[in-house]
């Protein structure tokens, strides 16, 4: 189930991988978290008019306008809009494939699981490790679908840290609001509920609860009478309103001295500072289902906190939520009443919109068939096209080698394989691909591949490129070609008995401008290259073992440039290091290179990531017996000689001109010129990896 151009849509997507540190879940029963998914859904369907209230987003695509030319900025843009997005992420399920470093999980295993990306609304989902718990027996799973939606409401209770005999005030008693009112009861807290629809309140009273209505009852005086006239210990707010700021003042009004006011919900932060500082008053704002949200090493990569310093992660409130359910202190099943099948979907929503219905769980049926999971768009192949298959398919590769694909005549983008089965489908129907893949081994068996194109994560280059060759493939990587002399020394070795294409994606030396300079600089020469590269932290996933790190994930490019313009071997280099006193910096993303060749060229290349946003990225002279020439950013080249620019126009850094040298070496049996670049691609990524010391 996907959001697409504002509507819901129930479609057939592949299965998606299973990592090593998690599994693939079938799904039994998800929920839908109704504020957050009907707020998703009307975002999306005026995804334009939002960015267009945007002027840093304005800025951004004219900015990329302007240097790339509007075609490429309309490739930009629609890489983002008009594209289906998956929602959910509170299920409950059962486990059919495990990671091998999954230990604990066997298949049939029943799990609840969590996450926004994972836990969707769809048949089989990934969830990593620490997004997953396992369930006790007899336990309900209609109760359990809601456990992620629960351990949000748990991370609320946590924050306010109430204890036995205390008085917590709740605003707000829809899921959240009642879900925080019985875990606070089971807490021995007295919990005092507000809300303005009846149906809410008379919902808890039923139970025994204290829960009024805040417009017939004053918050102050019910407040005044169960705390004798101290106040309220805590206030947790799970509302979703405007309110100009009401609620949250009124919640600094009912507190005692020293209080705590916990924001879980959405409201406005209009805040009176005096009703704070005369109580000195504690707000906290509590983040989802707990301490490991948003932390990409911890969701995506699996790595768990210390136990004796994170007491509660969101895994750890999951499992809790699963043992309160299953001791029956929580108790869900109002919220399990309104069951729709995933195929009748769409009118459910449309009874959400209306307010028809409050709360709705989706049930899955599903009969797994592999065969079923490989979709076929198209049956009509088209002949004498060189076929490509799409392996990996990110951002860059979306708003800049897609497009160049299209534009090359004998081209086809005929099969696409992607981790996230959303964005393979999206992509597959946009550039009209026949078919779309869940697993690169069955695109590598299809006969139909001519030409497979990598654009994974760095970490599965080296495996891909080996794996491409061994089964006859033509195959074009984007840079690195590999993270490790190992895979390196493997490529070299199977490229000795294939007779296929390896071309990778070190586009600088296919740029005009350089080629147009190569022929007019002959001789000895001196080139200076600076990049200001811009910051990335240290936690993203390109600085890690997914990455790799800059070096060979970028500068590999750079060392390719010299062996390009050079066209000679390196004799001897200084490589130097800041040592950055700013632990914000990682030192070799900070560093200067000094080359010299045996032929006595020289070359510099300063890489900077602790540069300003105001200096172009890439700048480039080249000293030549008499002449300088300037490159700037690829939009510019300066001829110092003539004393006049060359060229001057939209940034080209050659990613067209790549695409067409495989081509033509393909259709004309011509390896000369991508055998000479794939030789100095294999010298620039063995220097990278020299440096890095892989």
């Amino acid at each position: 189930m996907v959001i697409k151009k504002g509507k819901i849509i129930v479609e057939n997507y592949t299965l998606p991988e299973c990592y090593n540190d998690g599994v693939l879940v079938k799904t039994i029963y998800s929920a839908v978290s109704v504020g957050t998914e009907l707020a998703s859904l009307q975002g999306r369907s005026n995804l334009l008019i939002t960015a267009l209230k945007n002027p840093m987003l304005i800025k951004k695509v004219l900015d990329y306008a302007k240097k790339q030319g509007l075609s490429k900025a309309k490739n930009m843009v629609d890489s983002k809009l008009n594209v289906s997005s998956a929602l959910g992420y509170s299920s409950v399920g059962e486990v059919i494939k495990v990671g091998k470093n999954i230990k604990d999980i066997e298949l049939g295993d029943l799990v609840a699981c969590a996450g926004a990306g994972f836990s969707n609304h769809a048949e089989v989902n990934y969830i990593p490790k620490n997004l997953f718990v396992k369930l006790p027996q007899n336990i309900d799973l209609k109760q359990v679908a809601y456990t992620t939606i629960a351990s949000i409401a748990l991370q609320g209770v946590r924050q306010a840290d109430s204890k036995i005999g205390e008085i917590v005030v709740v605003y707000g008693l829809g899921l959240l609001g009642n879900i925080v009112m019985q875990i606070l009861n089971a807490n021995g807290v007295k919990a005092i509920g507000f809300d303005l629809d009846n149906k809410k309140i008379n919902a808890l009273k039923s139970k025994g609860f204290l829960a009024f209505n805040s417009k017939e009852e004053s918050v102050q005086s019910v407040v005044d009478k169960y705390s004798e006239g101290y106040g309220t210990d805590s206030v947790i707010i799970t509302a979703a309103t405007k309110d100009n700021g009401h609620i949250i003042n009124e919640a600094f009004d009912v507190c005692k001295h020293k209080g705590t006011v916990v924001l879980v919900g959405v409201v406005d932060l209009n805040i009176d500072r005096s009703k704070m500082y005369q109580k000195e008053l504690t707000f906290k704002i509590s983040t989802s289902y707990g301490p490991g949200r948003y932390d990409l090493k911890y969701e995506d990569n699996g790595i768990d906190y210390p136990y004796g310093y994170v007491r509660w992660t969101e895994n750890r409130n999951m499992k809790e939520i699963v043992n309160l359910i299953s001791l029956g202190k929580l108790d869900l099943s109002d919220f399990t009443k309104n069951i729709f099948k995933i195929e009748d979907v769409s009118g459910a929503f449309d009874k959400l919109k209306s307010r028809d219905l409050d709360h709705l769980l989706i049930s899955y049926d599903s009969k797994l068939s592999k065969k079923d999971y490989i979709i076929e768009l198209n049956t009509k192949l088209k002949d004498g096209k060189i076929k490509i298959g799409i392996v990996g398919v990110g951002n860059f590769v979306k708003s800049m080698h897609l497009p160049n694909i299209k534009k090359i005549p004998n081209f086809e983008i005929y099969a696409v394989c992607d981790a996230n089965p959303i964005n393979a489908k999206n992509i597959a129907e946009k550039f009209g691909a026949t078919k779309i893949y869940s697993d690169y081994k069955d695109l590598l068996a299809d006969k139909n591949v001519d030409l497979v194109f990598i654009g994974t994560r760095h970490i599965n280059h080296g495996e891909l490129v080996l794996k491409s060759l061994a089964v006859n493939k033509h195959v074009f990587i984007e840079k690195p070609l590999c993270l490790s002399n190992l895979e390196l020394n493997k490529i070299k070795s199977i490229l000795k008995t294939t007779k296929k294409i390896l071309m990778v994606g070190h586009n600088r030396s296919f740029a005009p401008v350089i080629e147009k300079i190569k022929e007019s600089s002959l001789g000895t020469k001196i080139i200076q290259y600076t990049v200001n590269a811009g910051y990335i932290p240290k936690d993203s996933w390109v600085q890690g073992e997914q990455g790799g790190g800059r070096i060979i994930g970028e500068c590999v490019h750079f060392f390719d440039l010299f062996y390009y313009l050079t066209d000679s071997n390196i004799k001897k280099y200084s490589f130097n290091r800041i040592s950055s006193q700013n632990a914000k910096y990682i030192d070799e993303d900070n560093f200067s290179i000094n080359i010299e060749f045996e032929n006595g060229d020289l070359a510099n290349l300063i890489y900077i990531a602790m540069g300003s946003p105001n200096l172009a990225k890439e700048n480039i002279k080249i000293y030549n017996e008499g002449n300088i020439f300037e490159v700037k950013d690829f939009t510019e080249v300066y001829d110092y000689n003539k004393n006049k620019s060359i060229y001057k126009g939209f940034q080209d850094k050659g990613h067209l001109k790549e695409l067409q040298v495989i081509k033509d070496a393909i259709k004309t049996g011509d390896l000369t010129e991508v055998n000479f670049r794939l030789n100095n691609a294999l010298k620039a990524t063995k220097f990278a990896l020299n440096l890095i010391k892989k």
